[in-house]
């Protein structure tokens, strides 16, 4: 909650609710190692990505290093996390939700058009 106050924001809530369900609630979304936060992001929605013990152990796998960490607000430092949050509250409203911001187009680069139907051509049912 430090963080919060230190950067102005009053009003937050941690959410459990389903991420569609509170889209056109949401400024800012602060995640550890989720792909949930995919949803916010495609939307335009800033999502600051904190490190984890838990990353570490995904990239170990399959999982590309690159798909989080390419992300514009990854932090690998937590106590990067206020300026972060200053920034991004600095920058809301500047249409961040445009086609061409750095996280959409990044997401695009793992996950281009025609993904869903390349990946159910290539199960076998």
């Amino acid at each position: 909650t430090k963080v919060f106050s230190d950067t102005g924001i009053r009003d937050w809530e941690i959410t459990q609710d389903s991420i569609y369900s509170t889209l056109n609630e949401i400024d800012i979304v602060i995640s550890m190692y989720s792909t949930a936060p995919f949803i916010p992001a495609m939307s335009g929605i800033p999502v600051i990505w904190l490190n984890s013990r838990l990353q570490s152990i995904a990239h170990r796998d399959d999982m590309k290093p690159e798909l989080f960490t390419g992300f514009q607000h990854f932090l690998d430092n937590p106590d990067d996390l206020t300026f972060r949050m200053k920034k991004i509250v600095d920058s809301l409203g500047e249409n961040n939700n445009n086609i061409n911001s750095p996280d959409i187009v990044h997401l695009r680069d793992f996950y281009p058009e025609g993904s869903i139907e390349k990946c159910l051509g290539s199960l076998d049912f």
